[in-house]
């Protein structure tokens, strides 16, 4: 017997109580769940201030299944709900190898966590919901790579349950990392980034970890400032981004420059650079993140060559909002446009840092759009 169609459920209902309700009422005429479903709860920061009402109404309404919550600055279901209003979404899939898994940051290092969560049971896929505090994301993305599942998911905006990063009765204390691993999806993904070059090509020549110390054999730190000149006195400083080649297959990711260390001549970035990897410093382009999404999101519609997706997840980075992209919703109106139908969930959030198995590794990337379509394996 074929297994059930995923569906989703949402509400804008602006407090907690009223949206679980909502979310409760729509899954009436479906309850009990058949066995093998899980959930992804994905909740706007706007219910941070309910977590523990959350957490049990959600176990509440949907029963004793894997549930991840998600916490984000805004939650989308299709063209539901408001861009920067509260929303809760809710996708159930059917997926009988799936499990739920939490371990807390701790304060040896997050490899800690990665550890934790990938000696787990087999899983093709491990959705994320991660705390940006007391986050290694090198460890904990190795440990998981080693695991050799791809990975998928956010850094939520709060904790969306009411003891950490789970709603339901799986959860660690806060700041944790919490997976749900599915073992009968695949993803396929497309990826958007949201920056233009503003400097030619250069070459890390000496790196540590994070940290940029020299690039093209001269300190990281004048190369920046000869590509992005420094604001005149009294001018506001923007931010500064470096598109980094990924290990392999001719990729580049996005990273945020955030931090610099005047007395070494270094630039810090939130992730590991590796070795001779190939830079561009780079500026925000409304252009560039429309370009970049719509290239990325017919390839991807052309490497599932006409299979229908069980849902698409979209994971966007919190500045992806219509200031930048001038529609709202713009990812997931995309997404929509190219991968869904009436009967496909499109799902997902707005995040303060993306994850995905992108290249050879898992990725950390800011201001870039993660649009996943889920698809049987």
């Amino acid at each position: 017997m074929a297994a059930p169609a995923a569906f989703a459920l949402c509400s804008s209902a602006e407090q907690t109580v009223d949206a679980l309700i909502e979310i409760g009422t729509g899954l009436a005429h479906r309850r009990p769940l058949p066995e093998g479903a899980c959930a992804l709860a994905f909740v706007s920061a706007h219910h941070a201030d309910d977590a523990t009402a959350l957490s049990a109404g959600l176990g509440d309404a949907l029963g004793d299944i894997p549930i991840l919550g998600l916490g984000c600055a805004g939650a989308f279901c299709g063209l539901a709900l408001d861009e920067d209003g509260p929303g809760m979404a809710v996708v159930i899939l059917f997926d009988t190898a799936a499990q739920v898994r939490a371990a807390r940051h701790q304060t040896l290092g997050s490899h800690t966590a990665g550890a934790l969560l990938a000696d787990g049971p087999y899983a093709s896929l491990r959705i994320l919901s991660s705390s940006p505090e007391a986050l290694d994301p090198d460890n904990l993305l190795t440990s998981l790579d080693e695991a050799g599942a791809p990975v998928l998911g956010g850094l939520s905006v709060f904790a969306p349950g009411a003891d950490g990063a789970t709603v339901g009765s799986v959860s660690a204390p806060w700041p944790a990392t919490a997976m749900l691993g599915l073992g009968e999806h695949r993803a396929v993904v497309a990826v958007g980034q949201s920056t233009a070059p503003v400097g030619p090509l250069r070459t890390c020549t000496r790196v540590d970890g994070p940290r940029v110390l020299e690039i093209d054999g001269r300190p990281a730190l004048e190369m920046l400032y000869q590509d992005v000149p420094r604001p005149g006195p009294g001018g506001a400083p923007t931010p500064v981004f470096a598109n980094v080649a990924a290990d392999d297959d001719g990729l580049w990711v996005t990273q945020h420059v955030v931090g610099v260390e005047p007395a070494t001549g270094s630039i810090v970035m939130p992730g590991r650079v590796p070795a001779q990897a190939s830079l561009m410093f780079s500026e925000m382009s409304a252009e560039m993140a429309r370009q970049d999404l719509e290239e990325s999101l017919h390839a991807l519609k052309e490497s599932i060559a006409g299979q229908r997706p069980e849902a698409v997840l979209v994971f966007s980075c919190t500045a992806r909002r219509e200031g930048l992209l001038g529609t709202p919703l713009y990812d997931v109106g995309r997404a929509l446009d190219l991968l869904g139908d009436d009967d496909v969930p499109v799902v997902g959030g707005r995040f303060a840092g993306e994850i995905v198995t992108y290249g050879a590794r898992t990725q950390l990337l800011n201001y870039t759009a993660v649009v996943a379509a889920l698809l049987k394996v």
